[in-house]
Parts: C-alpha cells; structure tokens; sequence
C-alpha cells in the first residue's frame, strides 16, 4: 500500500514537471515565432510602414504581432489583444470579419464607426495563423458626402416644388431635368422633355437672342443672366416667360449645367397690350376730340344759315331744296362730329369748378365773332340765290 502511494505521487510530480516544460517550450515557440515575424520578417516590417494609415499584424486570437507607428499613435500595443487596447472593449468587436477572412483566405472590407470616427476597415489573411488589419480614417469623407446628400435633397425639393418652372440644362443646350411647374407650363412630360433641345421650345423670332445668351454663359462671358422670351407649347400655344439662368461651374472652372428658372408672364403681357391698346385709343381720342372741336366752329353756319336763305325766298323757289339738303348734310356732320367729341372726352376727366357766367360770355363774344365773320359771306349767297333766272338756270342745268 505505501509503495502504491509513492508511486502515485511521484507520477503526478513528474506529470506536473512535463506540463510545466510543455508550458516552457511553448512559450518559448511563442516567443521565437514573435522574434520571426518581427526581426526575421522585414518585408511584413516595410509592408505595415508603407501603408499610409492605421495597420497592425495579428493572430487569429487578435493578438497584435506588430504594427506600425500610426496604429501606436491609436492605443495599439504589441503583445495585446487589438480590442482590449486599440478597441478599447472588452470582447472582440462585434463587426470584426477577421474570422471570415482566416476561413475563407480572402479580403474582406467594411465601413465602421468607432472611437467616435468613420473607418474604412480591411482584414487581409497572410496565411493561416496571421493576418493583416489596416483602416482608413474618412470621417471626413462620410461627413462631406453626407453634407452634399443632405445639399442634392434640399435642392431637389425646392427644384420640385418651386412655383416657377425650373431646368436643369446641359452646356451643349440640352435638358437634363425639369420640374413639375414647366412640364405643365410647356404641356410636356418630364420623359419627353429629357434630351430635347431648348431652341426646339423657343419660339422662332427668340432663338437667336436664346443661342447668344447661352454661348455667352458657356464660354464664361457671364454667370448669369435674364431675358424675356416666347415658349412654344406642344400644343401650338405661345407662352412668355421671364427667362433666368445661372452658370454652375467645376472644381476647374469648367462650365458643369445651367440652372434655368421660367417665370411665366403671359398674363402680365396680356395686360400690357391692352393698357398699351387703351393708350393708344386715349391717345386718339384725344386727338379726335380737339379735331372736333375746333370742327364745330364751322359747322355752326352750316346748320343755321339754311334757315336765313329760306325766310328770304319764296317757298316754291327751287334753293329751298338745295338749303333742305345742305342743312341735312350738315346736321349729319354735327352727329359724327358729337361721336369724335364723345370718343375724346373717354380720357382722364378732370373735374373743376367751373364759372358759368364766364362761359356764357366767352360763347357770346364767340358767337359774334361767327356773325362778324360768315354773315356778308351769307348775304352775298342769299342775294345770289334770290336772283331767280340766275337760280332756276343752274336748277335746269342740274
């Protein structure tokens, strides 16, 4: 029984002794296989150096072999595990592909954020006990892209639902894209708008002005620029529009689209002619007006002096007729030169008190005036027209 008991005792002393040299020996590999990839291995040495970011050499465990002085910079520590001092945790991160990289032996490449920073993550397998872990710092990248997705979107929504139509214009002249307010502006689809070229929508007498504003634009004369101009429809129908554009240009100065904003003024035109129209008939009125007048002074001894010559003659006698008939003529006068009087007083009136005693008197010397000047003229026709042989010869001849 006791030699059973030191024999057992010593069995278990020497398995203790062979696990601790077992133990030993492994370390001892661990360390000449450290010693291998960090001294006998320059090429992986000039591989972590020359990658310009983060990069570290690491087992499958996620022991950190080596690394360069940007991951240093990161909190990476030789010896340790790349979560628990570059990471910062304490398990293995939960977006690490090393394991899908070790298992299937190729890249493997992902966008991450951590450390309060966007990374452009790699996992290179170099074998099946070493791989190579570098990132890319592109927070600012992320940061810039997500600034011109944020941009693009406001500006697609006022394009869309701007008031006024709006197009997005190649420099060759072409549509790239419309808005909802110019489709319906030009009675257009979006599809069928796409590709055409603006000249095939302006209206014939403005394609020349339209060509040199925008040869003007594209050859870096102006940035920007307006014009009223006329749109032909898809149905035929004229369309003014009040015509803005600007010149958006490249990180070079090339010229990269034309934004095209179509105000439309058809109405606004519409009202222009007529006040246009309504200014002119004023005008004229005006004119036919004072004509008018100053014609009314003469017919005043058109209309009354028939009276005179037919007190002074026979009824029977034959130039009673003719005064029937110069006095029609002159009364017919009177009524169209009423209209011409009408048609001016259409004008601005303007309203004035007005003095009626000195109206009168100022019609009243007016009126003799009149009488000083046609009266020997009428006497010398009435006594002419008295002189019957005289008048009943021209009655015959007649």
């Amino acid at each position: 029984m006791h030699d059973d008991k030191v024999g057992g005792q010593l069995a278990e002393e020497l398995s203790a002794a062979q696990g601790k040299l077992e133990k030993r020996e492994a370390e001892t590999g661990h360390r000449r296989l450290e010693g291998m990839l960090q001294e006998a291995s320059p090429l992986n040495r000039l591989l972590l150096d020359a990658l310009p970011t983060v990069a570290v050499l690491l087992r499958p465990n996620r022991e950190i072999v080596a690394c360069n002085e940007a991951a240093v910079k990161a909190s990476a520590v030789p010896g340790t595990r790349c979560f628990e001092t570059w990471g910062q945790r304490r398990e293995p991160c939960p977006w690490c592909l090393a394991p899908v990289a070790l298992a299937t032996g190729e890249a493997q490449h992902l966008e991450v954020e951590a450390l309060g920073k966007v990374w452009d993550a790699h996992w290179l397998p170099m074998g099946s006990d070493l791989y190579l872990h570098f990132a890319f710092d592109i927070t600012d990248r992320r940061r810039a892209s997500e600034a011109l997705r944020e941009s693009e979107s406001r500006f697609r929504a006022v394009f869309e639902k701007a008031a006024f139509g709006m197009a997005l214009v190649a420099p060759d002249g072409r549509l790239v894209d419309v808005n909802t307010t110019l489709q319906g502006m030009l009675g257009y689809s979006r599809q069928e708008l796409q590709g055409i070229h603006f000249t095939d929508l302006t209206h014939p007498d403005d394609v020349a002005a339209s060509l040199q504003l925008h040869q003007q634009l594209v050859a870096g004369g102006r940035d920007h620029s307006q014009m009223e101009k006329r749109h032909v429809r898809k149905d035929g129908e004229t369309v003014w529009s009040r015509l803005t554009v600007f010149l958006s240009r490249g990180a070079k100065g090339e010229p990269q689209f034309i934004i095209a904003m179509v105000e439309d003024i058809s109405r606004r035109k519409l009202l222009e002619e007529q006040l246009l129209r309504a200014q002119r008939l004023e005008t004229a009125g005006r004119i036919a007006g004072q004509v008018a007048h100053d014609f009314s002074n003469l017919l005043g001894p058109l209309v009354s002096y028939p009276d005179l010559i037919r007190e002074r003659l026979p009824k029977d006698h034959p130039a009673v007729t003719l005064c029937d008939l110069m006095q029609e003529a002159a009364q017919q006068m009177v009524e169209i030169n009423a209209n011409m009087m009408a048609l001016g007083r259409r004008g601005v009136v303007d309203r004035q008190p007005t003095d009626l005693n000195r109206v009168i008197e100022e019609d009243e010397l007016e009126l003799k005036g009149f009488q000083h000047r046609f009266r020997p003229v009428a006497t010398q026709r009435a006594l002419e027209l008295l002189e019957g042989p005289r008048v009943g010869q021209q009655h015959h001849q007649g």
